[in-house]
């Protein structure tokens, strides 16, 4: 999928970014994520929120078209990062809306084993109040996560299923959200879950845990 950019050069978008597997996924995240939201953090206090592995940025694009309605979770502004340049690009596209906004949303091409939550310096803005990775099989290591600090919010999602293109030596399957759970100790588990997928030929399972680190 091509799309035109503003400098009227064209910009590749991969057909999966708006799969129903993608964004029924990103969706349900948000939904859930909203509703604890109100339970959890009533005060409705704006959050930073930091998305990892955010490809070309569908979940930050549902996160502020829900910007402003009553349950929407409060944001304060987003980054998204990912180690893919062109996915970086795609994202500040399709986002832009939000990127002219003094970077209420803004995308950057990082590691994320390497981003430091605490002290994120000049370019990245505000410490993250809330941490999404929507694609932990994805990451061959778990540093993103030693690094992220106790108290900070987190949601994370995993598939049951290899992804066409990844590194077959980095992805690995997830097989249950306890498995989500052990891989990833929460000392307050929020919320946790799987979302079910089935194309008639073919099926699979989203697992997801929400709480705080």
């Amino acid at each position: 999928m091509v799309s035109q950019t503003s400098q009227n050069e064209t910009l590749s978008v991969a057909k999966d970014v708006f799969s129903s597997g993608q964004i029924g996924s990103k969706l349900w995240l948000i939904q859930i994520l909203e509703r604890l939201l109100v339970s959890y953090r009533p005060a409705r206090s704006p959050m930073t929120v930091w998305i990892y592995g955010g490809w070309q940025g569908a979940l930050g694009f549902l996160l502020l078209c829900r910007d402003g309605t009553e349950a929407s979770v409060p944001l304060a502004n987003i980054r998204s990062f990912d180690i893919d340049s062109a996915a970086t690009d795609a994202a500040n596209v399709l986002c832009e809306n939000w990127v002219w906004r003094d970077w209420k949303f803004r995308a950057f091409t990082a590691d994320c084993n390497l981003l430091n939550p605490r002290e994120p310096g000049v370019e990245y803005g505000a410490c993250p109040d809330l941490i999404i990775n929507t694609s932990v099989e994805h990451f061959a290591s778990n540093k993103w996560f030693e690094h992220i600090p106790a108290g900070t919010v987190v949601a994370f999602q995993g598939a049951s299923f290899p992804h066409e293109g990844a590194d077959p030596q980095v992805q690995s399957e997830v097989r249950s959200d306890g498995e989500l759970q052990k891989r990833f100790p929460l000392a307050e588990s929020w919320f946790s879950g799987s979302l079910h997928f089935d194309y008639g030929t073919w099926s699979f399972d989203r697992y997801m845990i929400i709480g705080v680190k």
